[in-house]
């Protein structure tokens, strides 16, 4: 079986350049964050001629931690934010995000999401996979209201200090995260397909 090479970057970014152009276009840090994958997702499929016709979405992580008349024990959710991929211009979809954005916000914040919240909390593990798989094999773009499967997760969770953090006997330096690669639907973890 032959595999893809998977690649792992870093980039960093000044915060003082993300507030100025989030000042700039009256957007966030958080929506320019959310542009700047959007950007580089878009570059990345058009560079290999594999732009799907319809938008691509971020997975983003929001606290619900505020919310009193929560009756899930998970005090967070997450938003699919479109990230509007499909649009040429960088400047377009940045505009187009934190709209996304509020829409998602909105839709979690009613009442029959935080009920499926609570369903997934008590769901038997083997349910939620069950689930899960069944959701990602339904493959839909992005259109207006509906949000397609997301592809990417961005999160703004504070990691905290290394002060403390050793890695065998030396001390820690610095931190990061990345998400485990995934099989693409419909093929097992080995990369053939699903029987």
């Amino acid at each position: 079986m032959d595999y893809s090479p998977r690649l792992f970057g870093r980039v960093r970014f000044d915060l003082h350049d993300v507030r100025a152009l989030g000042h700039a276009t009256g957007t966030t840090v958080n929506d320019v964050m959310l542009a700047v994958v959007s950007d580089a997702v878009h570059t990345y499929l058009a560079e290999r001629d594999e732009t799907p016709a319809g938008s691509l979405a971020a997975q983003v992580p929001i606290s619900l931690s505020g919310r009193p008349d929560l009756v899930s024990e998970n005090k967070t959710s997450d938003l699919r934010v479109d990230l509007h991929t499909d649009r040429t211009d960088p400047l377009t979809r940045l505009r187009l995000i934190p709209e996304s954005a509020a829409r998602e916000k909105d839709r979690v914040g009613r009442p029959e999401s935080i009920v499926v919240e609570a369903a997934l909390d008590a769901m038997p593990a083997v349910c939620l996979r069950h689930s899960i798989r069944r959701a990602v094999r339904k493959v839909t773009a992005s259109t207006g209201d509906h949000v397609g499967p997301t592809n990417t997760s961005l999160s703004n969770v504070p990691r905290g200090t290394v002060d403390d953090l050793r890695f065998g006997d030396s001390p820690a330096v610095d931190g990061f995260s990345a998400p485990l690669p995934q099989p693409a639907a419909g093929s097992d973890a080995r990369g053939g397909d699903a029987r």
